[in-house]
């Protein structure tokens, strides 16, 4: 306990000492036109678009910080700071990597500027020229998307000049998108290109500093795609197999599964046109009978929608609507929360497989086995009212089949939604009822 009290007492002198000091050097008049001493370079180390230069421990105590000034290629000038207890002080802004100079000086409690002393330093590549080196272009369905890798994770803003003809105009536009993430993926939508055209693009990379790389030139053209017709879909019964995975049951309450393909999005109080399955909508496995109000409830609720297309198609993307039921005190409804679905997983059935399992479905056999394309998140928007989430929700959420080269699947004529989660606990919880259309893009129908 004694020696617990001598480090505490230890301790408090220290500090005490420290804050005499500090309360010295704060004490000298403001008015005090000394030229204070300037920093002596220990060394300078070269970083990505900056430098990290080392100096001397200050002793004049008139000196209130390190100052390291630059004009930026714009002709703004930047300053960095560091405190009189610092020994360094980092330097960002260079555009190049070429031989750049700028001064180190002190600076007094009066604002005197002690003598400027010359830092000379080749910077490395700075993080324009780094993001401007891996930053690519790629098409999409009626899109396109622009992606970079920003390893330094310094903020960095995106000049993207489009030039395209479309609706028989030509169009000139320009997206600045900035971020400071390590990797973005940006998609630009609904550019209503015809197919043989092709958009011209300059894309330019520019910092916080006003600098910026030169334009980069490329062109593409977009990905082609169409939206299937329902009219020949048809949904298997619930607890159906195909495939051995057993048809949702989403016919619960005010639902049903045919609302689910009718084209008609629910968006309105009392509307009532979506799906409920009532935390039962897995079924048709072999411990489970047809849905009774005494049937065991399966955990998670995992529930798949089974489409039978009625011919070949391609898939490109799907588009899902969400149950809204909204009211006038409530607009937003359980959009994007509730009991709606957040992460969903898509299939298709390859008809060719060798271990396919075999069913009868509307007296026809079916044979195949599943094919997983890929899993989707529904992003909740963020910074919103509530009575704008109605128009997100009549948009739908729209998810790619290959999102990161977008592309199309083979041919098929058995497409699965899998149900995994609703938008609750990071998209891990199990009520995840509800659903209220479902809309699929692609090529065909296509003969086999």
């Amino acid at each position: 306990m004694k020696i617990i009290r001598n480090i505490l007492i230890l301790v408090f002198a220290v500090f005490a000492f420290e804050a005499c000091k500090e309360e010295e050097r704060f004490g000298i008049s403001s008015s005090d036109k000394t030229v204070p001493e300037a920093p002596v370079i220990d060394s300078v180390r070269a970083l990505h678009g900056g430098a990290r230069i080392f100096y001397k421990p200050l002793t004049d105590i008139r000196v209130l910080q390190v100052v390291a000034e630059f004009t930026a290629a714009n002709g703004q000038v930047f300053r960095t700071t560091a405190s009189f207890f610092r020994d360094s002080l980092d330097v960002y802004g260079f555009a190049d990597t070429v031989a750049t100079t700028f001064y180190l000086y002190t600076e007094s409690r009066a604002g005197v500027r002690s003598t400027g002393v010359p830092v000379t330093v080749t910077p490395k590549a700075p993080s324009i020229r780094l993001v401007h080196d891996k930053i690519r272009v790629g098409p999409g369905f009626n899109a396109l998307y622009v992606e970079w890798i920003n390893e330094l994770q310094q903020t960095v803003n995106v000049f993207v000049d489009l030039d395209f003809r479309a609706d028989g105009q030509q169009k000139s536009v320009r997206l600045v998108y900035s971020s400071n993430r390590d990797s973005v993926r940006q998609f630009v939508p609904d550019l209503n290109l015809l197919a043989d055209e092709q958009v011209k693009m300059k894309i330019s990379i520019g910092d916080v500093f006003g600098n910026i790389t030169e334009p980069k030139d490329t062109f593409l053209y977009l990905l082609q795609d169409s939206q299937i017709a329902k009219d020949n879909w048809q949904l298997p019964f619930s607890g159906e197999l195909v495939g051995g995975v057993p048809m949702m049951y989403g016919t619960w309450l005010e639902g049903s599964n045919e609302k689910l393909i009718d084209g008609i999005i629910d968006r309105e109080d009392g509307m009532f046109n979506f799906c409920h399955t009532t935390d039962r909508g897995r079924i048709g496995m072999t411990h489970f009978d047809f849905p009774t109000n005494a049937m065991p409830v399966p955990t998670p609720n995992q529930w798949n929608l089974i489409i039978d297309l009625g011919a070949y198609y391609q898939l490109s993307r799907i588009i899902t609507h969400q149950r809204h039921s909204m009211t006038a005190e409530n607009p937003r409804g359980q959009l994007y929360r509730d009991e709606n679905v957040g992460r969903y997983a898509l299939w298709y059935l390859d008809e060719e497989a060798v271990d396919g399992e075999e069913s009868v479905i509307n007296g026809e056999v079916v044979k195949g086995s599943w094919v997983r394309i890929t899993e989707h998140i529904i992003p909740v928007p963020i910074g919103i009212q509530p009575i704008e989430f109605p128009r997100l929700g009549l948009l739908g959420d729209e998810a790619y089949m290959y999102p990161v080269t977008p592309g199309y699947t083979p041919p098929v004529r058995w497409f699965r939604y899998e149900a995994l989660a609703n938008f609750d606990n990071n998209y891990s919880g199990v009520r995840n009822n509800c659903l209220s259309e479902v809309t699929l893009f692609g090529l065909g129908p296509i003969q086999r």
